[in-house]
């Protein structure tokens, strides 16, 4: 909630720290909406019938899942979860 009650100047601020120091991710998954979006107007007529189906959704998933390591290693989000609802998150340990 911290993330949410900030000021919007600050907010880009700390979205451009987070680039800065995470670059690469960032600039992968900066490099997965470019490529999707530009296939999406490449192929505009064809493509139409995929964005109902897809959406806006899959492609922010995939960008998401290539920067999620980097965002639990500067907000420490999983550890929050499990402070708060303790016993709910599986860390895969057998």
């Amino acid at each position: 909630m911290v993330l949410f009650d900030q000021k919007p100047l600050i907010q880009i601020k700390n979205c451009i720290l987070f680039i800065i120091t995470h670059l690469k991710p960032a600039l992968g998954a900066a490099a997965i909406q470019v490529i999707w979006w530009t296939a999406v107007f490449l192929f505009l007529p064809w493509s139409a019938f995929l964005v109902p189906v897809l959406g806006v959704w899959y492609i922010l998933f995939l960008a998401m899942f290539t920067i999620y390591r980097s965002l639990n290693d500067a907000f420490r989000i999983e550890e929050q979860i499990e402070e708060h609802f303790p016993g709910q998150i599986d860390k895969g340990e057998d």
